[in-house]
């Protein structure tokens, strides 16, 4: 058994802007990874004025929202399983 008491060992990470980054201790109390990331793309950069205007406004969070987008380079783990903060897990 992995030390989880799971026949699978995991590593759990949260990616937190860097403006979040005094919000994160809890994460690091449950054993999270925490990896300070900035958004992945710069607003300023999208070529689309509409977009420019509303991705600010999207979600939660805006832009900040697209920082799960680094799940996707998570090169280091075979398998990698992204949930949002407003997933509920139930065993």
């Amino acid at each position: 058994f992995a030390q989880s008491g799971s026949y699978y060992d995991y590593k759990l990470i949260v990616f937190v802007h860097p403006n979040a980054r005094a919000c994160s201790d809890t994460f690091e109390e449950l054993g999270y990874e925490i990896q300070i990331r900035d958004t992945p793309f710069k607003v300023a950069d999208i070529k689309s004025e509409w977009l420019q205007e509303h991705i600010v406004k999207s979600g939660c969070c805006g832009e900040k929202e697209y920082l799960k987008l680094y799940s996707y380079v998570q090169f280091d783990y075979p398998i990698v399983i992204h949930l949002d903060l407003d997933s509920l897990i139930l065993k």
